[in-house]
């Protein structure tokens, strides 16, 4: 069952990433050829976006809980009571790493990566305060595992990640609607200056 829901993970994650790479392309409106290397990339990329939602996970863990008991365990504060709102910033950093490198290394080889800083600070922005919010108001509700049953964490996360993704899908349009923009404004500075 483990390595059965390893695999499933890996291909499943890959497929999800390969799909990014055909949104960025008709986005650009360019056509790439599939290359093994492209796979063995969407695999790699895979990997490392739920090691982060690992790692995000980690973070917003870590409260005041985990303070206390690193305090017992070790006698004394060994993190600064600050860890409580530094660790979204941790996580923002970690997001925008991890959004800005996707949104690079999707981009079509043809077009310049030019203006993918303001999508990724935008949906790194996004992420970390939708993510907030909904954890916020999850744990709100308790009435989940009442009506919902073990199904409750499932729907939960589903959603959770049909949100991410379209954030993500937006960060690239805003990428998108932005360099056009430039370009156009750059267009009738020229010929203005004729």
């Amino acid at each position: 069952m483990l390595i059965a829901g390893m695999v499933f993970m890996a291909t499943s994650s890959s497929a999800a990433f390969r799909i990014i790479i055909q949104t960025m392309e008709h986005i650009y409106h360019v056509r790439q050829p599939r290359t093994i290397w492209n796979f063995l990339l969407s695999f790699v990329c895979s990997f490392l976006f739920l090691f982060s939602i690992y790692i995000c996970i980690i973070l917003m863990l870590t409260g005041q809980w985990f303070l206390t008991m690193l305090e017992n365990a070790f006698g004394f504060s060994l993190i600064p009571s600050a860890w409580l709102w530094l660790r979204f910033l941790l996580m923002f950093l970690f997001v925008f790493f991890l959004i800005y490198s996707i949104y690079r290394f999707t981009i079509p080889r043809k077009e310049k990566p030019v203006g993918i800083l303001r999508g990724a600070l935008f949906s790194a922005g996004a992420l970390v305060v939708f993510s907030s919010l909904y954890s916020f108001f999850i744990s709100l509700s308790a009435r989940y595992a009442l009506v919902y049953g073990s199904l409750a964490s499932v729907m939960i996360l589903m959603m959770w990640l049909y949100t991410c993704a379209n954030i993500v899908m937006i960060g690239i349009s805003l990428n998108i609607v932005l360099t056009k923009r430039k370009e156009e404004r750059q267009k009738i500075n020229c010929v203005k200056k004729k």
